[in-house]
């Protein structure tokens, strides 16, 4: 097999390949003992008719398509060998052209892999230290709190309390944007912006109150008419509230929550840390940033994200700053051995799909990959200055 390469630019080639006439015909037997077996020839039985016969019933022109079909990825992947060619993603081919001798040529075009070199990773993160955090104690009281709310049933009331739900419809004007209307609204005054719990505490039915919230071109005006006012009636924290949360007992609920918030409180301050690591390294990496990388992360946002108006030169910017981010992300999931096994994807698939009693699709088996990386990665990068730098399984 003959290779050349040319350069056509700081990050594309061109891979010209010639596949030996013999190389070829040996693939062309191939596709004849696969094809014979999917035709009926007319005087023989499925798959004995002879190669001539067969080429004169289906055309040689079919066994050549066959034969090209198979040699082509094999002689690109060669030829990626041969020349130590590392493309960044799937290359082009085109230009098949077949030779008078039975050869063939075509050519590839590929990206080169961009340049990116990592700074040494310790010395431009900060080490971690720990932020202080309230006690669990009070986060889990909170939630039981929170809990209770919600499964508090609405009685009515004569005026709105500070925990008091209410249904309401009114407007919202200003902010820049249309008017924003709303009708028979639930709005529970707990969960509510200060401005406007407190424009609607003491309110009774029919009354009509207003809040203002927001400055400068944020400001906002919200009427509310008031239909109805309820005070939840908050269950008894008992072994009953526990069973209705799915627990056997307040202990059980107590430690099965408390579990639950530390392992919530140590996945945000993980990705808090990685995230701080991530841009330290971002800032410090050197980097390659190919101009089509560039031009079609601004193609995308034009055609898929309505930005197609906006001044061109501030979305090039934007894009050259998310592909510098994507470029880095995958070095560092290189670097850190990041990669997920077949048999990682099958299991956590499996498990997805027994917990949802479906089979995945190719798509959110990419996506589940996509997940099961980024794990790994926050992991790793949370890692950096504690002294273990490893993802884990």
């Amino acid at each position: 097999m003959k290779v050349a390469s040319e350069s056509l630019s700081d990050h594309e080639l061109s891979i010209q390949v010639t596949v030996e006439p013999d190389r070829m015909e040996q693939a062309m037997e191939a596709a004849y003992r696969r094809l014979v077996k999917r035709y009926k020839v007319p005087g023989f039985r499925p798959g004995r008719a002879p190669r001539s016969v067969f080429e004169r019933h289906v055309g040689r022109e079919t066994l050549w398509d066959e034969a090209v079909e198979a040699v082509v990825p094999s002689a690109y992947r060669q030829a990626l060998k041969e020349t130590g060619i590392e493309p960044y993603e799937e290359g082009r081919v085109d230009q098949l052209t077949p030779g008078p001798d039975g050869s063939l040529s075509f050519e590839a075009r590929v990206y080169r892999k961009p340049k990116v070199v990592l700074p040494p990773l310790a010395e431009v993160v900060p080490a971690a230290s720990m932020a202080e955090e309230p006690p669990v104690e009070e986060e889990l009281e909170a939630l039981i709190t929170d809990l209770r709310r919600r499964a508090a049933a609405l009685v009515p009331a004569e005026s709105a309390g500070e925990d008091s739900v209410l249904v309401v419809s009114g407007v919202i004007r200003g902010g820049g944007g249309q008017d924003e209307s709303f009708e028979n609204t639930e709005l529970a005054l707990a969960d509510a912006i200060p401005e406007v719990r407190a424009s609607l505490i003491g309110a009774k039915v029919g009354d009509v109150r207003q809040a203002s919230y927001g400055e400068g071109a944020e400001a906002r005006q919200a009427t509310f008419t008031v239909s109805r006012v309820a005070n939840p009636d908050w269950p008894p924290l008992d072994q009953d509230f526990a069973a209705s949360q799915g627990y056997t007992s307040l202990e059980e609920m107590r430690q099965a929550l408390t579990k639950y918030l530390k392992e919530s409180r140590q996945r945000r301050l993980e990705e808090e840390r990685a995230t701080q690591a991530f841009d330290a390294i971002v800032a410090a990496a050197e980097v390659e940033v190919p101009a089509f990388l560039v031009e079609r992360e601004v193609e995308h946002q034009q055609t898929h994200h309505a930005r197609a108006d906006e001044p061109e030169e501030h979305l090039r910017q934007e894009a050259l700053a998310a592909v510098r981010r994507t470029l880095v992300t995958e070095a560092l999931i290189e670097e850190s051995g990041a990669q997920i096994s077949q048999a990682e994807l099958e299991t956590a698939a499996q498990a997805v799909s027994e917990r949802e009693r479906r089979k995945l699709t190719e798509e959110e088996l990419r996506t589940l990959a996509r997940i099961l990386i980024d794990r790994k990665l926050t992991r790793y990068l949370a890692s950096i200055g504690t002294g273990a730098q490893t993802p884990e399984s």
